[in-house]
């Protein structure tokens, strides 16, 4: 038995996993666009940005709402027999791409970071995160220094910066890129509570898992039954691909 799945699995029913109908259109949404995307939804690639809110800390991803919001999509590298908890969070509507073709197109796992519940000076997680919250802000707040509060005037990333403005424009860019992938999890939360993150194994990708030119990328296509038969018919490239995703987690149970 692997301890890792040779694709990656997509589920999009979460805060509506027992709404099955509205979650199978959504997946047949997916599959006529060929792509798995995050708001606002552009068509294709997408689009590569996060948004910076100074007001918030690392930590308040806990809630949500973190300090970085990046436009992303997510996948669960779990393989099929151990998805029953993950489809208790997510649904039962989702589709596994391959993980080659998610890894060449900038897909790699979150780097989750332990905390605990109550706040203390002394606990690794919260120092950590607060030191590279501060580290972020820091460089955001000379970038404003530099130009007297009005914002940077030029925003090319350079390798070899010359000068005190495109250090900058690196420093930021590169630590922001990172902090998109920084993930905290709350360390002692039982494996099946919904707030326990580190359980879902998660990838991110910062641009839309766009699959129309190659559909080969689809390992698999997971519905409840009641679905298969109409799937098929309605994308038969992929019917050999469809499966009741009832049937294969209580077959591997």
């Amino acid at each position: 038995m692997s301890y890792v799945s040779s694709a990656l699995y997509h589920f999009n029913g979460f805060g509506k996993l027992n709404d099955h109908k509205k979650n199978y259109e959504v997946l047949k949404e997916i599959l006529r666009q060929g792509c798995i995307s995050s708001p606002p939804h552009i068509p294709g690639y997408g689009e590569i940005k996060f948004t910076y809110f100074r007001d918030r800390s690392l930590l308040d991803e806990l809630k949500g709402k973190g300090m970085i919001e990046p436009s992303i999509v997510c996948f669960a590298d779990i393989p099929a027999e151990h998805l029953g908890i993950h489809c208790q969070k997510y649904g039962y509507c989702g589709i596994a791409l391959k993980r080659n073709f998610l890894t060449k197109n900038g897909a790699r796992p979150v780097s989750y970071i332990p905390v605990d519940e109550v706040w203390s000076i002394d606990n690794w997680g919260h120092a950590y995160l607060n030191s590279l919250e501060a580290a972020y802000k820091t460089i955001v707040l000379w970038q404003d220094e530099h130009h007297g509060g009005s914002g940077p005037k030029r925003s090319v990333v350079e390798h070899e910066p010359k000068n005190i403005e495109d250090k900058l424009v690196l420093l930021k860019h590169s630590l922001g890129q990172e902090l998109c992938f920084i993930k905290p999890f709350k360390s002692m939360l039982p494996e099946d509570h919904i707030d326990n993150f580190y359980m879902e194994r998660e990838w991110r990708m910062r641009m839309n898992a766009y699959f129309a030119m190659d559909t080969d990328a689809v390992e698999k296509i997971c519905v409840p039954g009641v679905y298969i038969e109409e799937l098929k018919c309605e994308f038969p490239i992929y019917a050999d691909r469809i499966q009741d995703t009832f049937k294969m987690i209580e077959s591997n149970m």
